[in-house]
């Protein structure tokens, strides 16, 4: 997996679930967060495979970039998005045979689940 694939990947994802006046779009190897056309914050993390894409590259990437999204959202909203109320639930990411996950809260029970990116 490239930069720019897990860029896309993860922005097309938080895109369908970032709430209304917000979007969010892969700009290269980057994740970027817009209200309007402005940019309002993202992450650069997808960078981090840069020449490494073994399963713990991946995991932490997709980590620090949902959890940069996370961020920017939940100040641009004045929540702990993705959660409504209470504490800001945690980002979490995994990736297990060929499948990337990645989610907020517990993964028993998470507040919010991006769709699975299949990488095989």
């Amino acid at each position: 997996m490239t930069p720019r694939d897990l860029a896309f990947a993860l922005a097309t994802r938080l895109d369908d679930v970032v709430p209304p006046g917000l979007r969010v779009r892969a700009d290269g190897g980057r994740v970027v967060v817009l209200r309007g056309d402005a940019v309002v914050g993202g992450s650069a993390a997808p960078r981090l495979l840069d020449g490494e894409t073994g399963d713990r590259q991946v995991a932490t990437a997709t980590y620090a970039t949902i959890n940069a999204v996370q961020e920017v959202v939940a100040y641009c909203v004045a929540s702990p998005w993705p959660a409504r109320a209470g504490a800001r639930p945690k980002p979490q990411a995994r990736l297990d045979g060929g499948v990337l996950r990645a989610w907020y809260g517990p993964a028993a029970r998470p507040v919010l689940a991006l769709e699975p990116v299949h990488l095989l």
